[in-house]
């Protein structure tokens, strides 16, 4: 009886480490590819998108405060917005950059005011090295608070 109970443990260890080698799991780079890009169908609908695209081509990159032209008609609320932003792409994550430390008022940045950027949660994609095979990779889920816009505020007393 032991050797069978032996037998059936090595067994079902065999078939583990089996199933591990060919970790269905981990993927090459064109099916990882395509897994990121269901990801981003389902998860980002309404929030980045095509939407990023066309947001990005109304900002200048490396624009500054002092040379920042509220654009009243612009379709984007960082060209409208009195504490502008812009964006910058960390590892793949658009991260919104308050562009003054005060508030563009009358045409003119006010320091008794202060841009702060406003944060949201949101659901990224972590690329993880197979631990088995070195060319493939799993994807892992997680939350990441970032910046996605400012706003103008009365400075804290």
């Amino acid at each position: 009886m032991t050797v069978l109970y032996v037998c059936v443990l090595l067994a079902l260890s065999l078939r583990g480490l089996a199933r591990r080698l060919r970790h269905k799991e981990c993927f090459d780079e064109d099916e990882m590819k395509a897994r990121v890009d269901r990801f981003l169908r389902n998860h980002t609908a309404g929030q980045l998108g095509g939407h990023m695209k066309g947001h990005m081509e109304g900002h200048v990159e490396g624009q500054l405060c002092s040379s920042f032209q509220l654009q009243a008609s612009s379709p984007h609320h960082s060209n409208r917005s009195i504490s502008p932003w812009r964006y910058r792409y960390p590892k793949s994550v658009a991260v919104a950059v308050c562009l003054c430390e005060g508030c563009i008022i009358n045409g003119t940045e006010d320091t008794s005011y202060n841009s702060v950027p406003v944060r949201q949660v949101r659901r990224v994609l972590r690329r993880v090295r197979c631990p088995l095979n070195s060319t493939r990779y799993s994807l892992k889920t997680s939350l990441m608070e970032v910046p996605v816009a400012c706003t103008c505020v009365i400075p804290k007393q």
